[in-house]
């Protein structure tokens, strides 16, 4: 008892806590644009609450219902409307609390079902007028988009919209329906009032709303499943929940962890230059025009975090009421704070991420105090033979790229291309053609810009990169790495199966077969490894699993560094799947603890004393 109350205090004081007259935040969130105000979850709340209202309504006004009796009918309500009160007093606002009246809430549908029974509701007005509230509610529902958590929402079709239907949302054309609904439902009244008598309701009229409810929750559930049948086809052969389960059940159960590919060493990959040039000197070997060895901004926080300060959901004001901060830990992992104590193999400073050899691996970069235009072109590099386990041609870059966000949005930027050719003899080039490296983001931070071998002709044998900003605006600047084509393994071959991994919360489903670090005896295991969400999840959890969260990204951050191992999707390349990242201990000859374990017995009442 004692352990409770203190676990209860340390959650209240860390947060997310909201009190109960905040209630309105779970409300606001079911009816906001993410996955907790998905048009499934709206429509499961606002189909218990017109059950409520109906079966409440027909109860009150005919003094019961046919065949139910009134004590538990009337007690079930009560129950339902008494729960949704002390839903209030949970002190985390999130929406999947509303499934927890998935029982209850049958059993209220089932009673709405008698209370629109053609023997309780005989006249074809008021059949008409409860359709029409159904409607509404079913019309705002669909006002929210299709949106599934995380990698259930892979090639869902309106994930980033409300439903259309010819070129217009759904839920308008309900809403018209809505609206005729009420106009025969006034026609009705009327011709009942001329009659001086209840009009029996016409043939279409009793099909139409003899059972409502459930007609109208059916067609959302083959919506559902329509949804996610569209989505596994549309994604194949790449990664979905429908696909996964098909290969566990062909004895491979590794969910994501078989289709997530890791660059097993980034330093070795990068292309040799064609025409015998120096790596240092192959970078800028074309036209160079205002691009410098450290032109990198210092500050890489992407632009979706800058804000910090409008917090926007209850995750981030916990964190804030608890330590008065706003910012996540390292949000992209990549490590390129501060710059190199020695200079790498172009002169540059600046530190390169995903473990890259700066004594290795060239830089050039296009800020600068006052921007203004810049164009590079590098020298040509040799392309590898092709192979499966190098499906790609990878560049490293920080700052504004020209590309679309994930729901076909132009993003403003420099204008990044690679070219690629046919090289016959060293200086003879012949230029086939261009494409444009695919960028999922975060800008302005270090990601990798990636090109599917697939994409250019077999007989290209050099590539090469052309960049142009012809933006003025000092914060329209981009700083590339070489080309190279990665060897690659899956997740699940780099981190294995026994090896201990810290998976975030959020993404833990999709990654069976990988072993959660061990917690015993109060002492944590050190993790090896730790997979995230995609960056707005991993945002998020650093809150959430953080220091001032009480959680295990806190922890690890004070024994080892964080270093990001690049990783993609397989066939699936434009999509932020989430991030692998690789601990570097802080000191190499740390060893684990070695406990002296005893056993004590203590009342269940027994208190050391308050964490702190």
């Amino acid at each position: 008892l004692a352990a409770v109350q203190e676990a209860s205090r340390l959650r209240t004081a860390v947060g997310p806590s909201l009190t109960w007259y905040e209630e309105m935040v779970r409300y606001e969130e079911l009816f906001g644009p993410a996955s907790d105000g998905s048009l499934s979850r709206r429509f499961a709340v606002l189909i218990l609450f017109f059950c409520i209202v109906i079966s409440a309504v027909t109860l009150i006004r005919k003094g019961g219902l046919p065949g139910v009796p009134t004590g538990p009918a009337a007690r079930l309500l009560g129950v339902t409307v008494g729960s949704l009160l002390f839903l209030t007093l949970t002190p985390t606002k999130w929406t999947h609390h509303f499934g927890a009246f998935a029982g209850v809430g049958a059993a209220v549908a089932a009673l709405a079902a008698l209370a629109m029974a053609p023997a309780v509701l005989r006249s074809a007005r008021n059949r008409l007028l409860a359709l029409s509230v159904l409607m509404a509610l079913v019309a705002f529902a669909l006002t929210g988009t299709n949106r599934f958590w995380h990698v259930s929402n892979y090639g869902v079709p309106f994930d980033d919209r409300p439903p259309l239907f010819l070129g217009r949302g759904v839920a308008n054309w309900l809403l018209a329906l809505t609206l005729l609904l009420l106009i025969a439902a006034a026609l009705f009244h009327y011709l009942e009032l001329r009659k001086d008598r209840t009009t029996e309701p016409p043939l279409l009229v009793r099909m139409i709303t003899t059972t409502p409810v459930m007609v109208v929750a059916f067609a959302l559930v083959l919506w559902q499943l329509a949804s996610m049948t569209l989505g596994a086809l549309s994604q194949y052969p790449a990664y979905s929940v429908a696909r996964s389960n098909f290969d566990a059940v062909r004895g491979e159960p590794c969910g994501l962890a078989r289709d997530v590919l890791v660059e097993t060493d980034p330093n070795a990959a990068f292309l040799t230059p064609a025409d015998g040039l120096a790596p240092a000197a192959a970078i800028g070997a074309g036209e160079n025009n205002g691009f410098t060895p450290n032109g990198v901004a210092r500050d890489l926080t992407p632009e979706s975090l800058e804000d910090d300060a409008a917090a926007s959901t209850p995750v981030a004001l916990g964190e804030s009421d608890a330590g008065e901060e706003q910012t996540t830990i390292d949000p992209t992992g990549t490590g390129t704070e501060g710059t190199l104590a020695e200079p790498g193999i172009n002169e540059s400073t600046v530190p390169l991420p995903y473990g890259l050899d700066p004594q290795q691996v060239p830089l050039l970069g296009s800020h600068r105090p006052g921007g203004g235009r810049a164009a590079l072109t590098s020298g040509w590099y040799e392309l590898p033979e092709r192979s499966d386990a190098a499906p790609l041609l990878v560049i490293t870059a920080a700052g504004r790229v020209a590309s679309t966000d994930p729901f076909g949005r132009p993003i403003r930027g420099a204008d990044v291309m690679v070219e690629y050719g046919v090289q016959t003899a060293p200086g003879t080039d012949e230029i086939l053609g261009s494409v444009r490296p695919l960028d999922i983001g975060p800008i302005p931070a270090w990601r990798n810009l990636r090109v599917p071998l697939a994409d250019i002709p077999a007989e290209a044998n050099v590539v090469r990169i052309v960049v142009r900003d012809d933006d003025f605006d000092e914060q329209s600047w981009v700083a590339v790495t070489p080309p190279r084509v990665p060897m690659m393994s899956t997740l699940n071959e780099v981190v294995g199966q026994d090896t201990p991994v810290l998976i975030d919360w959020s993404v833990g489903l999709a990654f069976p077969c990988q072993r959660p670090f061990d917690h015993r005896y109060g002492v944590l295991e050190m993790p090896e490894y730790r997979i995230t969400g995609d960056f707005e999840l991993k945002a998020g959890t650093d809150i959430a699993q953080g220091s001032f969260g009480g959680g295990p990204v806190g922890v690890t951050a004070l024994v080892g560094s964080p270093i990001a191992v690049p990783a993609y999707l397989s066939d699936d390349w434009d999509r932020d799947w989430g991030s692998l990242l690789v601990f570097e201990p802080f000191d190499e000859n740390a060893v684990a603890a070695e406990l002296d374990l005893d056993t004590v017995t203590r009342s269940g009442r027994w208190n050391p004393g308050p964490i702190r």
